[in-house]
Parts: C-alpha cells; structure tokens; sequence
C-alpha cells in the first residue's frame, strides 16, 4: 500500500490505511516532490489516500492493516 502526504513519517510508524478501515505500519520512506509545484497532481489523485499538511511530499509504504 502506498500513499503521500504533505508531512513526514518515520519507518515503524502506524498511519491510516489507504483502503479501508484499520491502521498500517511504515515499513519505507521516500521523497516525492519537494514543493507544491512539482506535484504531479494527476498521479496524487490516483493513490488511496493522501492528505496536505506540509509542502514537502512524503511516500511511504505500508505493510498490509496490522489492526
């Protein structure tokens, strides 16, 4: 499960899972955009779920709901 957010994550963290109900835990982290502008705002739309906090992007990826 992947998703974006406009704020950071540490690996080992449980988030909101993407599909569905329950929680899933960060298992990997990445950059993907740095600032509003190099959003690719079409691929945004596409993942299960993301929220705008902050004007970095964040990617991470979730292991399957652990609860």
């Amino acid at each position: 499960m992947y998703g974006y957010y406009f704020r950071s994550f540490n690996v080992g963290d449980e988030v909101d899972c993407g599909q569905g109900p329950g929680r899933c835990r960060v298992v990997d982290i990445g950059i993907a955009a740095t600032s509003l502008e190099t959003v690719d705002w079409g691929a945004l739309n596409d993942m299960p779920n993301f929220k705008l906090f902050e004007r970095n992007i964040m990617n991470y990826t979730c292991e399957e709901n652990i609860r």
